[in-house]
């Protein structure tokens, strides 16, 4: 999952040479003009952005614009592009259109590099400086970031991979391609016929597209994909650049897993989305959601929001770490990373979001250890960028925490801690959304292509086309989502007041409990783990326990007093699989006729694609990983509710959709019983 990235020679212009290609970033005649030139112009931006302006109706989904670029380098077309749509903005402030840029890059330039890169335009700025601020510079998989309002998913690792991901789950229908990698006769590998093929399958028709080469293996490519091209006056001292219209796309094959392929939808301007649970997870639903111009109506059955178990004194953020590449860790690793961007740029996000830093002590991975050895610590280095994990001895542990500690282990640099009330606040102050506390909703109706969400005497508190589920506990009660599989754990969390040699610790530290940072003149001790216990009643057991824990840590222990001033325990959902259920909630009877065969034989494959509830959709179960992964959770269901490209590979929609459980169950041969039948 590590990336390697950008080799440059910086010339005596002050201008970047790129070690790896030997080839020049951009023209030495004007970068500027040239992007302008082969790009902006060529592909008509402004006149297409106009256009699709013009034709939305008043009800017409406020679908995005979506331009694609192979080579995101040193992001000049994507801030010449954000540079554009501001005017444009501007120019129609009351346009419903968004834009969505995707760019692939494999070996992306370090920060510093990039900060002196764009030094070269101040013009750029101030699009230049929101990127800086939020631009990563490791690590595989999608980074979804904002640059006011527009949305940027730089795709780091080979475009061919990663544009094959993309057209698997067919939910990407871009308008306009960039196509500026290093020279051909440079980089063969981003020219091919196989990638121009997976490029025309990720494009709508009409698509256009862009290049600075007219070389001959390029055209013959692009021509096989389904573009008619023709040469157009090039920029400088090129004679021709290349443009190209997309009549009709190429349709690949889908892989046998159709009961995984989801259908394109996109909601209308002037719907509301009902979210049910105001925990972390519905709270990033409504925030994902009202940002795109929807209208959200969120109810709870408490008061307040993040009143559960999302609410619990404080929660850490760290990564999730697997040991093998496979969904799951890039999953974890990519909502960690989104995680982290999305808490640093809410307002006032100082106050309640505390970035110092997490040290996690071997103990928290003892059983693993135990197994595997202190290979697993370097496995675990291996797959992981520096900045995801550092590995840490006893007294560079000690130094980072500002107290001494008894073992090392690893120390997560972006990682700190959130107070929930403040993040809720901060998340539901979005004009867009309604919280409607006190509302209890006791079942789910289907009703006229609407969802009703009832309350105890029948009475509907919501009624909207599109419906989210993220009140985990009640969940087992609604007819449509009874039977996804929810474990639930019991966790008792304990106050302690802070003592003067306790006020020193500057992180939080992760071992058998975790211990935070003093906070009002107490440390929160998190917490214990009970699965099958759904009792709320407070233990003294509990919290001897998290104290008795909490010390372990610390090679001398009576720095931590002892008095207890608060406990509280909350029931937290998790799956049999520790993966999150994300996704439309399947129909599972119908489901189970569709696919019954797999019994039979678990090889079988069908062009008959899965059974959803249509507008029914799910975020729930994400157990103690949901400060890392409710955040890219929610946008990645916004995404689909909005007709957007979604932010996760196929793999990783797979590896989180609610009905991987029938599938597997099925494969296995194991007897089913649904109550929903």
């Amino acid at each position: 999952m590590r990336i390697s990235n950008a080799r440059l020679r910086w010339q005596e212009d002050g201008l970047p040479w790129s070690e790896q290609f030997e080839d020049v970033y951009f023209s030495r005649q004007g970068a500027l003009e040239e992007s302008r030139h082969v790009f902006i112009e060529a592909n008509a931006l402004w006149s297409r952005w106009q256009q699709a302006h013009q034709d939305m109706g008043p009800d017409s989904p406020a679908s995005p614009f979506v331009i694609a670029e192979l080579g995101f380098g040193c992001a000049v077309n994507f801030l010449q592009t954000v540079k554009l749509w501001r005017r444009f903005r501007q120019a129609y402030p009351e346009s419903r259109l968004r834009l969505h840029y995707l760019g692939f890059e494999k070996h992306p330039p370090n920060r510093a590099d990039l900060r002196r890169i764009l030094a070269l335009w101040p013009e750029l700025a101030p699009a230049s400086d929101d990127l800086l601020q939020q631009y990563p510079d490791h690590s595989a998989g999608c980074h979804r970031l904002f640059t006011g309002d527009c949305q940027l998913d730089l795709r780091y690792g080979d475009a061919s991979d990663s544009l094959e991901e993309i057209a698997r789950h067919g939910l990407t229908a871009v308008d306009a391609w960039f196509v500026d990698g290093f020279s051909p006769g440079r980089n063969p590998a981003m020219w091919n016929e196989k990638l121009f093929m997976l490029l025309s399958a990720c494009s709508k028709a009409g698509c256009t597209l862009s290049s600075y080469s007219v070389a001959g293996a390029v055209r013959r490519a692009l021509d096989a994909a389904g573009f008619e091209l023709s040469k157009a006056p090039g920029y400088g001292n090129k004679r021709h650049m290349l443009k190209g219209l997309l009549r009709t796309p190429v349709r690949l094959p889908r892989n046998g897993q159709s009961w995984f392929q989801l259908r394109p939808y996109a909601a209308s301007a002037e719907e509301t989305v009902c979210v049910i649970g105001a925990g972390l997870a519905g709270c990033s639903v409504a925030h994902s959601l009202a940002r795109r111009g929807l209208k959200v109506t969120l109810l709870d059955t408490a008061a307040d929001a993040m009143s559960a178990a999302s609410g619990i004194g404080s929660l850490a953020l760290r990564c999730r770490l697997v040991a093998e590449d496979n969904a799951s860790a890039r999953f974890y690793l990519q909502a960690y990373l989104h995680s982290v961007r999305h808490f640093s740029s809410l307002p006032q996000h100082e106050t309640f979001w505390h970035q110092c830093g997490l040290v996690q002590l071997d103990e928290a991975m003892a059983d693993r250890l135990q197994r595997h050895g202190q290979e697993l610590r370097q496995k675990l280095l291996s797959l992981y960028d520096p900045a995801i994990i550092e590995s840490l001895n006893r007294d560079r542990a000690s130094q980072l925490a500002g107290l001494e500690l008894n073992n090392g282990g690893l120390f997560f640099p972006a990682g700190g801690w959130i107070e929930p009330r403040g993040l809720a606040a901060a998340l539901l102050a979005h004009p867009n959304i309604e919280f409607r506390g006190n509302s209890e909703v006791t079942a789910l109706q289907q009703q006229a292509g609407q969802w009703l969400a009832l309350d105890p005497g029948g009475n509907a508190l919501s009624r909207s086309k599109t419906l989210v589920v993220s009140a985990s506990a009640a969940m087992t009660h609604w007819a449509a989502c009874a039977d996804l599989p929810l474990e639930q754990v019991r966790g008792q969390l304990t106050h302690i007041v802070s003592s003067p040699q306790s006020e020193a610790l500057k992180t939080v530290i992760c071992a058998a409990r975790s211990l935070f940072p003093a906070s009002a003149g107490s440390h929160c001790l998190a917490a214990s783990y009970h699965r099958h216990d759904d009792s709320l009643q407070c233990r003294q057991a509990d919290d001897a326990s998290n104290l008795q824990h909490a010390r372990q840590a610390l090679r001398e222990p009576q720095q931590l007093g002892e008095e207890i001033v608060a406990s509280r325990s909350a029931i937290r959902s998790s799956t049999p699989d520790r993966l999150p259920l994300l996704g439309p909630v399947p129909d599972l009877p119908a489901m189970l006729d569709i696919f019954a065969e797999l019994q039979r034989d678990a090889s079988l494959q069908f062009q008959q694609s899965g059974a959803y509830h249509k507008g029914l959709y799910v975020s729930a179960a994400h157990g103690s990983n949901g400060l890392s992964s409710c955040s890219l959770g929610g946008e990645y269901l916004a995404s689909l509710i909005c007709g957007e490209t979604p932010p996760l590979a196929d793999s990783i929609m797979a590896a989180l959709n609610p009905v991987r459980f029938l599938i597997r169950d099925l494969k296995k041969q194991k007897p089913l019983r649904l109550t929903q039948r």
